[in-house]
């Protein structure tokens, strides 16, 4: 009986380093298509998807009528929408400034959804990525995935918003490994 307890606690000491890095890995199980919007964003933002250019998204969305932020210095374009659908009440789009010739078409890299309720942006985070991958606490939750371009998707729940970002070569993200 002692031999099997000795066993029994040699495997769950010896497991427990790797269940315990597993936590903070990548969800192989699932990637992500960056071009089909509907596997990672709400129904309402069926025509936006990441990577997709400033001049793109200014044919799907009336930038005219939306705010624009040109002054974030030297790092990104931002612009902020009021919405009334899916539960969201605003969205952050952000998109990356060219600088040595990288990201000249101005791709969108995160997208930040502020719900108007917590019940929502649960229903959408657990339809669309299931269980967090990593929980901080404090309504705080972390996913990361693959995806089919050549960098991952991460998402970040912090109380009612959620960001959604790429750490696409050019990006602030780009070297992002880890939260």
């Amino acid at each position: 009986m002692k031999k099997i307890i000795a066993i029994s606690l040699i495997y769950f000491f010896c497991g427990l380093p790797i269940f315990l890095y597993a936590q903070n890995e990548v969800d192989s199980s699932k990637v992500i298509d960056i071009d089909d919007p509907t596997q990672y964003l709400p129904a309402y933002l069926e025509n936006v998807y990441i990577g997709m250019t400033l001049a793109e998204f200014s044919n799907v969305k009336d930038t005219l009528l939306l705010a624009v932020s040109h002054n974030i210095p030297d790092l990104w374009y931002g612009v902020r929408e009021e919405v009334t659908e899916d539960g969201i009440s605003e969205v952050y789009y952000k998109f990356d400034k060219e600088e040595n010739g990288i990201n000249i078409d101005r791709p969108l890299y995160q997208i930040d959804l502020i719900f108007s309720d917590s019940l929502s942006e649960s229903e959408f985070l657990r339809d669309k990525f299931g269980v967090p991958q990593k929980d901080l606490g404090s309504s705080e939750y972390e996913w990361k995935f693959n995806t089919n371009k050549n960098y991952k998707l991460f998402l970040k729940q912090k109380g009612i918003e959620v960001q959604i970002f790429a750490a696409m070569p050019g990006t602030e993200y780009e070297a992002k490994i880890d939260f």
